[in-house]
């Protein structure tokens, strides 16, 4: 792996590069294009065009970056690129407009006061006090598989999450009667991503944008009645959203019912979707490589079928490499974006003002510069030499803005597989299609099959089918 970043480029001449401009109708259709297939135009456009280029042929209103330096520039430059929340344009008195306040709504000062006071519910102690927790409710899932069943492993791992992530952020104990809350979340942050919404947020009868409204007033009313029961339980709980209740901030003043509302509603679907689809892309890239899949297991016969201490987890190497590689091969955060402040530059370009400004972590990860056979599931190119930069290896984000439950996340995908894999091995049946999709989060289009077995070796990897075959090389057997 290098770490060496490369040297800036002469300031660039010329109009930035991308499709050819099609008068009228170029834009929308591009924009269309894009929308529906995020992972493959953005593997496109960085090969065609390069590390800094334009939704077309010198349109800077919608730019795609690609490189360490420039997702720096983007995302450590908060006075000239800052976040813009999807729901911005929403009606004001809405629901869903009152929910986009949460850190990737908030800039400047407002965004540091409030990340000191969110930060605050996710301290190493209050971290590492949910680890007996996430070890209960994986042996509580695991117990609903039969050997030789097929499971559908993204749904497997979205329960798990949503329970994890139901007791550490919201306190409530993981019941099926929660399930509604976590899919009306996910389904609020898909639609705010929708091709749809983006181009028709229009509170029209019938209209999807509609109902994604009503959807926003549901979970606020959800929402702000856990925050009301927390206000009468001080001291009681150790949740996420306990801690944030009772914080102050600077001034001695208490997060608003709205601004709370706002802050967990973001750090559920946080938690929730993107460590479930973490998880499931992990499992699959295993299952696919046998020889990691053994070694890994070998590595976890310490554990002597216990789930690991927060000791254990700093002696599992393998393991932790792992989950390294997974989440910069599959990242389940694809891209994200910034809008560009008046007199922004990047690159040497000038952005005009409020153009949206996307880096891709899943496209950076592949830049052969820095990692070598990029296309390739190779956990061991994090056993030797140094790490990558931030800018380079971004799963989680970078910069001001980097994902506040980020050490949650990392604690509960590598207690779930050590757990997991001491036991089972899963396997997609013979043929299976997987099919991807990005819904906000890199997800699969129909599930993601697997045969629950005892642990054993395995000779040669399952065949599969789908178009998840196109974002890696698949070892030979496949």
């Amino acid at each position: 792996m290098r770490t060496e970043e490369t040297t800036p480029a002469a300031e660039p001449v010329g109009p930035l590069s991308g499709p050819l401009k099609i008068p009228l109708v170029g834009r929308p259709l591009r924009l269309a294009g894009f929308f529906s297939d995020p992972v493959r135009s953005l593997l496109r456009i960085r090969e065609r065009y390069g590390k800094l280029s334009a939704i077309q042929q010198g349109d800077a209103r919608m730019v795609f970056a690609f490189s360490p330096e420039l997702n720096r520039e983007v995302l450590a430059s908060t006075d000239r690129f800052c976040v813009r929340s999807l729901a911005e344009n929403a009606p004001k008195t809405s629901a869903l407009y009152r929910l986009r306040t949460h850190l990737l709504g908030l800039n400047g000062d407002d965004h540091r006061k409030a990340r000191r006071l969110v930060s605050s519910a996710f301290t190493r102690p209050r971290v590492e006090a949910y680890r007996e927790d996430m070890a209960a409710l994986a042996d509580k899932l695991f117990e609903r598989w039969r050997l030789g069943e097929v499971i559908d492993v993204e749904r497997e791992m979205q329960q798990l999450a949503l329970w994890v992530v139901s007791h550490t952020v919201y306190g409530v104990s993981p019941t099926d009667a929660n399930l509604g809350l976590g899919l009306r979340i996910k389904q609020i942050v898909q639609g705010l991503f929708s091709p749809v919404a983006m181009l028709l947020p229009h509170d029209l009868p019938g209209s999807p944008y509609r109902t994604l409204l009503r959807r926003a007033e549901a979970v606020e009313q959800e929402l702000l009645a856990l925050i009301a029961k927390k206000r009468t339980q001080p001291g009681e709980h150790r949740d996420a959203l306990a801690a944030l209740v009772h914080a102050r901030g600077e001034d001695g003043a208490p997060f608003t019912d709205e601004e709370l509302a706002g802050h967990t509603f973001l750090l559920f679907f946080g938690g929730y979707d993107t460590t479930a689809n973490a998880l499931g892309w992990t499992l699959l890239l295993l299952a696919l490589h046998p020889r990691v899949l053994h070694d890994v297991q070998d590595e976890l016969t310490v554990l002597q079928g216990a789930p690991p201490t927060h000791e254990q987890l700093a002696a599992l190497p393998l393991l932790d490499a792992v989950v390294k590689e997974s989440l910069r091969l599959l990242s389940p955060v694809a891209f994200t974006a910034r809008s560009a402040a008046r007199g922004a530059t990047l690159g040497g370009h000038a952005i005009p003002e409020r153009a949206d400004v996307f880096i891709s972590p899943l496209a950076t990860h592949r830049l052969p510069e820095f990692y070598e056979h990029p296309n390739r599931f190779l956990p061991e190119r994090w056993l030797k030499g140094e790490p990558p930069s931030p800018w380079a290896y971004l799963p989680f984000g970078a910069g001001p803005h980097v994902c506040v439950g980020a050490s949650l996340a990392a604690l509960e995908i590598r207690i779930t597989l050590a757990m997991l894999l001491q036991r089972f091995t899963l396997l997609p049946p013979d043929g299976a299609r997987i099919d991807h999709q990005v819904q906000a989060t890199l997800s699969t289009k129909a599930g993601m099959p697997m045969r629950v077995l005892a642990r054993q070796r395995v000779a040669s990897p399952p065949r599969i089918e789908g178009d998840i075959r196109e974002l890696f090389e698949a070892p030979v057997g496949t």
